[in-house]
């Protein structure tokens, strides 16, 4: 339960009523009927006018002011006010002298005004001002929108359009009654509820790429939020709405279309980090809402693999994470509400990380980036990058004792988990690869396996395959030469396991290729990261003039181009490649 103690109360002095945040900046819209008139002996016109000594106008204007966070308005151009003239008549100002984001503004209607007192109406306004019916149109009449829009970082422009509104009685000062000059004085009341929001993170992504897209505030006992209002001296008229809506949806970004989708085309500039550092704002209806908040935030971004028939290609799209938050409290009317909150995404960070350290050549004592710098490897697929290897990185046919091979399986073990180790081919999992463009990528994908201590009469001496067991059989099948599919997969082996605890995970890390080598550089590229992986094993296949290794290979191809299988083979000329192999990052073996 959030408490009236955090509202903020407008201190309203004499002023009109629609919101932008600025930084007490100029504003920059296009000046409508901005002209202050002329006095003229043929013409007369009444003033009515704001002074400085209030604190809020019409554009919130967000401050510091001693070390205390405070709000106010200001004029901005466009602004209109209503007043109730003696004859009935409602009337709407025919000008006024605003021509930036100001403090003082002055109205001007035409004719000679000699009441004491005049009712005062603002009900917003739009930017098609010529459409009957839109905020600031009618006198009467207020809609606010379910349908908000803050494109621009903490800016409140937009709040004027969405349903601010306010009254105010203006009062003839003293000595006035001519035919210029300032002639009346009002204080306005805003007749709507404001909420600013102010979200930050506990969590620092690792990848600067977290951005608020939608903020969506629903009532939860079905309560008006927005709608077509009546508007009068007592404000808005909550009884009787028109197209209510117990919703309302405020849109952060272009990048996030109504339909859920992203739209590559935008950017969205709403960070979000340990500090509230923007704000975003709403208008709403007043009255006691119970109220789910629910954050529509794009979280790393997510590459995508896709097959063309030839050779993989990469898309990148926002990760959307919503995270929601319940708030109950008594709106009212002319009060700002700030709601902070801290909205952890430990929760959705993908479920391992890996990094370059983890690709060797077959047999290398040491890693095959060893000794290049983060910035200097090689960060898109298919991108040539040049570099000096280490000595230690690379092929040594010593083989077996070394860091790439010590722990991993034979092509014998390596049988035994494919065929007797309850498979699973996931496409949803997320991982991420550490210092790969531009810091981490997102990806998915990759295989879970039993581990050996669950996998029932696991012998690593025995060729586990067995004719007929699902496997398409090419090739030759002995200790010695493999070339063993796995393609036929069950719905149940297409998705993670219920329960992951027995199980462990080999992701598709893709590979290193080496288009060409000397003692002295390496010219290497990134192949097909988030498609396929390839695990070294011990094994050499003997039957080969060249040296040949065998791996075990991960790929997730469309139907059309082979479909999802796993496979046992052997790659010739393994100083070709950089394979995964050694220990994964928290120092355990890949095969357990």
């Amino acid at each position: 339960m959030m408490k009236g103690d955090w509202k903020k109360y407008f201190n309203y002095g004499m002023l009109s009523a629609s919101m932008l945040l600025t930084s007490c900046s100029a504003d920059t819209d296009a000046v409508i009927d901005g002209i202050e008139p002329s006095a003229s002996p043929t013409e007369e016109y009444t003033s009515f006018s704001s002074t400085s000594e209030a604190d809020t106008r019409t554009v919130l204007v967000d401050y510091m002011d001693g070390g205390v966070e405070k709000y106010r308005f200001d004029w901005t151009q466009g602004d209109k006010i209503f007043i109730k003239h003696e004859d009935g008549d409602y009337r709407r100002s025919d000008r006024d002298n605003i021509q930036s984001a100001q403090r003082d503004a002055i109205f001007h209607f035409t004719g000679h005004y000699t009441a004491d007192t005049y009712p005062i109406y603002y009900t917003g306004f739009d930017e098609d001002s010529q459409n009957l019916g839109n905020n600031g149109e009618e006198w009467n009449r207020v809609t606010i929108k379910s349908k908000q829009i803050q494109y621009e970082g903490d800016h409140a422009r937009h709040m004027r359009y969405s349903g601010d509104c306010g009254t105010a009685i203006a009062t003839k000062k003293a000595g006035s009654g001519g035919s210029a000059g300032d002639d009346y004085e009002f204080t306005l009341e805003h007749k709507a509820s404001y909420i600013v929001f102010r979200p930050k993170t506990s969590y620092t992504p690792t990848v600067p790429y977290c951005n608020l897209l939608k903020i969506t505030v629903k009532d939860l006992d079905g309560n008006s939020l927005a709608g077509t209002y009546e508007f009068g001296d007592s404000g808005l008229n909550t009884s009787s709405v028109t197209g209510a809506s117990d919703q309302i949806d405020l849109y952060l970004s272009e990048r996030l279309k109504e339909d859920g989708t992203v739209n590559e085309g935008h950017v969205s500039n709403f960070k979000l980090t340990e500090v509230a550092n923007h704000r975003a704002y709403m208008v709403l209806q007043p009255g006691t809402h119970r109220l789910q908040i629910t954050y529509t935030l794009a979280y790393f971004r997510l590459q995508l693999p896709k097959f063309n028939g030839s050779r993989w290609e990469y898309d990148h799209t926002d990760r959307l994470v919503e995270i929601s938050k319940t708030v109950e409290t008594t709106f009212e009317p002319n009060y700002l509400y700030p709601i902070n909150h801290t909205l952890d995404l430990s929760d959705y960070e993908p479920s391992f990380t890996y990094n370059y350290d983890l690709y060797y050549q077959w047999g290398a004592i040491k890693p095959f980036w060893e000794g290049v710098a983060v910035e200097n490897r090689s960060s898109k697929n298919n991108h040539d990058v040049r570099f000096a290897p280490d000595s230690g990185s690379l092929y040594d046919t010593a083989g077996t004792a070394n860091a790439s091979l010590a722990n991993m399986p034979t092509v014998n073990e390596m049988t035994q988990y494919m065929v007797k180790g309850d498979l699973h081919h996931d496409t949803q999992t997320l991982w991420w690869l550490q210092d790969y463009d531009g810091g981490y990528t997102l990806s998915s994908g990759g295989v879970w396996l039993l581990k050996r201590q669950f996998i029932s009469g696991f012998d690593p001496n025995e060729n586990a395959f067995v004719p007929g067991f699902d496997l398409e059989r090419t090739g030759i099948y002995d200790n010695t030469n493999y070339r063993v599919y796995y393609r036929n997969l069950t719905a149940e082996q297409r998705q993670k396991p219920a329960d992951v605890t027995n199980y462990f995970f080999l992701p598709r890390l893709g590979y290193f290729e080496t288009m060409s080598f000397s003692s002295s550089q390496i010219k290497a590229q990134m192949k097909n990261m988030g498609a396929e992986g390839k695990f070294i094993t011990k094994s050499i296949n003997p039957n080969n003039n060249s040296i040949s290794i065998y791996t075990f290979y991960i790929m997730d191809k469309p139907a059309a181009n082979g479909g999802q299988y796993v496979s046992i083979g052997h790659n010739n000329n393994p100083l070709n490649y950089g394979f995964i192999g050694g220990l994964r990052p928290d120092g355990t073996n890949w095969f357990q």
